[in-house]
């Protein structure tokens, strides 16, 4: 037997993994968008860009970053629309709860060491508020089953 058409009981479980998986792309949305005002500004790789010198090679630590906060939950995104076991649900909701733990440090740390760029902060602001959306509704999805 498939699944029956007008099954309310599919409709809310779909909607809750679309929902899971949309808050995980803004995640990284945000990520990607804080990234770029930061280029903007110049925080990254401005060391011998006026000197005329190579531009600094990215480190081992800024690729275990931009792979941990973007490509991971990158594949969240789309794993959390087909796949529903427990062990996948708990790690979505244990790995949301540490990437919101790190983003909420560094919201505080931005706000504390760069107070005028007022872009910067609000976009750490959404990221934050974003995981913590993302937190609830694991933890329902979570709960649910």
């Amino acid at each position: 037997m498939g699944r029956q058409q007008g099954d309310p009981g599919n409709v809310i479980k779909m909607n809750e993994q679309v929902t899971i998986s949309i808050l995980w792309a803004s995640l990284v949305l945000g990520l990607l968008i804080h990234t770029a005002i930061d280029i903007v500004d110049g925080l990254y790789f401005s060391v011998g860009e006026t000197s005329g010198e190579k531009p600094v090679a990215i480190s081992t630590t800024a690729h275990v970053v931009y792979l941990s906060s973007m490509v991971v939950p990158f594949f969240m995104s789309f794993l959390s629309l087909k796949t529903s076991s427990k062990g996948f649900k708990t790690f979505s909701l244990v790995y949301a709860s540490l990437l919101a733990l790190l983003n909420i440090i560094h919201f505080v740390e931005g706000s504390i060491t760069d107070f005028t760029n007022v872009s910067r902060i609000v976009v750490l602001l959404s990221i934050v508020v974003a995981n913590l959306f993302l937190i609830l509704e694991l933890n329902r999805w979570e709960n649910a089953s």
